[in-house]
């Protein structure tokens, strides 16, 4: 989060002291007031919202984690019976990512769950969706793999996997 900040401030400090020159007539010294001046509020700010994103990201993944630690236990088998129409071993590893992601254990995971509802699915997407897809994807293939991000909107858990199939 740091080292990002840092980069944005670089690249405005750099602006900054282009820039200055617009001004008329000023020193070396202006210009680096300027560029520091420029680069300083940069840096804040994107710290300010780098750490903002990452406090309600954290929120929200805490309260997605009590939902799901509240919940009675489902197997595996009663999961993979739910969605017949992909392979069990697909479901079953898709299930496993996204009980890493919100680190739960893997059976308070339903194929009815509500994306939007029970696991809050806006706060976390696009890092939901590239968490699963690295971990199910990449693992299965040495060549190179394009996926294209449904245009549709997904309902469920059991969409979620059927979208990855």
């Amino acid at each position: 989060m740091v080292l990002f900040s840092l980069f944005i401030a670089a690249v405005f400090f750099v602006i900054g002291f282009v820039l200055a020159p617009g001004m008329s007539g000023p020193s070396v010294s202006d210009r680096l007031i300027g560029g520091t001046m420029f680069g300083g509020i940069t840096f804040f700010a994107s710290l300010l919202l780098c750490s903002r994103d990452r406090r309600q990201f954290s929120k929200s993944r805490h309260r997605v984690q009590e939902v799901l630690a509240a919940r009675s236990d489902m197997t595996d088998d009663d999961f993979c019976n739910s969605i017949v129409d992909v392979s069990p071993e697909l479901v079953l590893e898709v299930r496993e990512c996204l009980a890493q992601f919100f680190s739960v254990a893997r059976t308070k995971l339903y194929p009815s769950d509500s994306l939007a509802a029970d696991l809050d699915y806006k706060a976390f997407e696009p890092s939901l969706h590239m968490f699963v897809i690295e971990r199910v994807l990449v693992g299965r293939t040495n060549e190179p793999y394009s996926y294209v991000f449904p245009k549709h909107e997904m309902q469920s858990t059991a969409d979620f996997v059927r979208e990855i199939n």
